[in-house]
């Protein structure tokens, strides 16, 4: 069985000499990083080439490449595809993308699954770059500087005015919810890291990333639904902030400050602690 790393460098170069090939993913158990012994190859692609053909070419290819029989290798084209079949492709591990082809398909899933934030490659991509799924003190670090320059600015900035003073204000409202989005952005980042690195499961959308980690205790449960909230008010805020009332944003801001971020600067200085 080849590592995940060694798969993905030999289908890439497959890919990348056929200069046919758009866009292309390796998807299924092995581009989720749950591989078994005998786990198939699935490879999508987008290509120009011969509508009939190409798909089989590109399976030879990828077969002599990997010295596999060609039963084990299941080419799929993505222009083919049913919608839910292009939803696992993506959160696969993609291979190239000739151009803007990968940011085509997402809008076409996100029209579909309007409130899911399609979060592609994270696991198997992050645990690769990161070399032996191990935890990037830096980039816990990063992240949690992040967290306490927002939590301090909304403090200082934003929570010692009204609520009339911040809701009939249109550039604070505008900076609250920046900056607000900002810290969440932050929080969750640091948990999509530990899920990556741990190699917890594929993701649909950041709720996923705290559920993931409670189920194998790596956080505690309070804070983990904690910030399974807090990622809902993100989706809120990023795709349906017409309908967002400042008023209990400002109230929701309040209670992340002072709830969510001391737990969550806790759990993340253990982390820390733990990783040196």
């Amino acid at each position: 069985m080849q590592p995940i790393e060694d798969l993905a460098a030999k289908l890439k170069k497959v890919v990348r000499a056929d200069k046919e090939v758009l866009l292309a993913y390796l998807f299924g158990s092995r581009g989720e990083g749950r591989v078994a012994k005998h786990s198939d190859v699935d490879i999508a692609i987008l290509h120009c080439g011969d509508e009939l053909m190409k798909a089989g070419e590109v399976k030879e290819k990828a077969a002599r490449e990997l010295k596999l029989d060609e039963d084990r290798i299941d080419v799929v084209d993505i222009s083919k595809a049913p919608l839910t079949l292009k939803l696992s492709i993506v959160k696969g591990l993609k291979l190239i993308d000739r151009g803007n082809y990968e940011k085509a398909l997402i809008d076409e899933l996100n029209k579909k699954f309007p409130e899911t934030r399609i979060i592609i490659n994270s696991s198997v991509r992050e645990a690769i770059e990161c070399n032996a799924f191990s935890l990037r003190r830096d980039v816990l670090y990063s992240r949690l500087q992040k967290v306490r320059e927002e939590a301090t600015y909304l403090k200082e900035e934003i929570l010692v005015r009204g609520v009339e003073a911040v809701v009939l204000d249109g550039t604070t409202r505008r900076a609250m919810a920046r900056s607000i989005h900002e810290l969440i952005e932050a929080m969750l980042d640091i948990c999509r890291h530990l899920v990556s690195v741990k190699a917890l499961g594929p993701t649909e959308t950041y709720t996923d990333f705290p559920r993931l980690l409670s189920e194998h205790n790596l956080i505690p449960p309070s804070l983990a639904e904690a910030l399974e909230e807090v990622a809902r008010l993100r989706n809120v805020l990023v795709h349906r902030y017409i309908e967002v009332d400042y008023g209990r944003l400002l109230s929701k801001a309040r209670e992340i400050i002072d709830r969510v971020v001391p737990k969550f600067e806790e759990w993340v200085l253990g982390l820390l602690r733990e990783s040196k």
